[in-house]
């Protein structure tokens, strides 16, 4: 992304905390906790200054959207495997049936829990929250379940 003539990385916490308080000079938000070498650039911080910066939904849109590929399914489908026999990518996790306290099962390596159900993106196009676009992803949707023979 480029701001002011200056390229930056929206992956870089610490490029975005000097865009929005270096280069902008933005107000730091009341009780936001300094981090170990910039402001914070949390979820609460950038909701605090949105009515200040119209690409501050950009920045969190962007969050979302990282999190839910590089975290959730890049983490999960890179476990997954060609069938040849199918020609569908399946999932083959590893059951635990002594690791929880209440007995029940659980698993690992491909542990679909940990993928959340619905994530919603929001595109406010004239920065006055009128006028805005949402859009929902259940990622479980792209989970299907199969009978093993």
């Amino acid at each position: 992304m480029e701001a002011d003539s200056m390229t930056f990385s929206l992956y870089s916490v610490p490029d975005i905390a000097n865009v929005l308080y270096g280069r902008l000079m933005l107000p730091i938000p009341e009780g936001s906790n300094r981090a170990k070498q910039h402001p914070s650039t949390d979820k609460h911080c950038l909701d605090l200054l949105r009515h200040e910066l119209p690409s501050i939904p950009v920045i969190k849109e962007h969050r979302s959207f990282a999190k839910l590929l590089n975290c959730i399914l890049g983490s999960i489908c890179s476990l997954a495997r060609l069938s040849i026999r199918t020609q569908k990518y399946t999932l083959h996790g590893h059951w635990l049936q002594t690791s929880t306290a209440t007995g029940q099962l659980s698993k690992e390596e491909s542990n679909l829990q940990c993928v959340e159900h619905m994530v919603e993106f929001e595109n406010d196009k004239d920065g006055d929250d009128s006028n805005v676009d949402r859009y929902c992803i259940n990622a479980r949707d792209f989970f299907l379940p199969t009978e093993v023979t």
